[in-house]
């Protein structure tokens, strides 16, 4: 399971990498999004191929600012009264 804003956060980070792939990442997440949430296998579909989707997995979890991000998204997704 993924969240949302780490796919925001890893197309912003590596803007300039990602190219005109970046616009793409962004529309597939956010169609596949089920409100913050990713669900894990969707991950190759939204990165548009095997490699980048293996990248992102490694920098989110990773990285502590997307470990946060995906606790939160979490949270909010599983805990009412969590605040927004």
């Amino acid at each position: 399971m993924y969240a949302l804003g780490n796919v925001e956060k890893f197309v912003a980070d590596h803007a300039t990498e990602l190219g005109d792939k970046a616009e793409g990442i962004l529309k597939r997440a956010r169609a596949l999004a089920d409100g913050e949430i990713l669900v894990g296998g969707t991950i190759k579909e939204v990165m548009g191929d095997e490699t980048l989707g293996s990248r992102f997995v490694q920098v989110i979890t990773t990285n502590t600012d997307h470990v946060a991000i995906g606790v939160g998204a979490i949270l909010r997704a599983t805990t009412p009264q969590w605040p927004r």
